[in-house]
């Protein structure tokens, strides 16, 4: 029949449509990674006013006990830093292997052929989690909730993607 999508088309598409979730995933891990590390400096900045609690020393002052927390020495910033970016980068080196062996399964019509391909995306996307659940904790931790709410609002809808690719790449 003309037009007809057989099965192995159907999948086919399927596995396109997640190498571009991939590739979107690998190429947005990798720029934020590489972003961190041109402005290593002004990334490590942002995280230490969240450590030491600046924004809520901003006026009008919140004057409150979790302000005990704050954490003013630089190489936590540095630390936590570098810890996000090796999370970053093994997400990136994880989801692009993953991509490149989803692209590599497009026309053989075998799901066995993409377990490998999803089993690296997914380990890539657990090294993403790792990240947003990181600065979820810490920003909790420091009270980010309370004049950096946008932020954590990103960190929750970045977690959110991740969760909702895992169970695309799963179907």
């Amino acid at each position: 029949m003309p037009g007809a999508v057989s099965v192995l088309d159907a999948f086919d598409a399927f596995v396109i449509f997640k190498l571009v979730l991939v590739t979107g995933l690998t190429l947005w891990s990798a720029i934020a990674a590489l972003n961190n590390v041109v402005a290593f400096g002004a990334s490590s900045w942002a995280i230490g006013r969240t450590l030491d609690m600046s924004p809520l020393r901003e006026a009008p002052a919140i004057e409150i006990p979790l302000l005990r927390r704050a954490m003013h020495a630089k190489g936590w910033s540095v630390l936590a830093l570098l810890v996000l970016i090796a999370l970053q980068f093994t997400a990136t080196v994880c989801l692009g292997w993953g991509g490149i062996q989803l692209a590599g399964a497009i026309g053989v019509g075998a799901a066995h052929a993409t377990h490998a391909a999803i089993a690296w995306a997914t380990l890539g996307l657990s090294a993403l989690s790792a990240a947003w659940l990181m600065m979820m904790i810490g920003g909790l931790w420091f009270g980010y909730w309370i004049r950096q709410e946008g932020l954590q609002l990103t960190h929750m809808m970045l977690l959110t993607l991740t969760i909702a690719a895992g169970a695309v790449l799963r179907m």
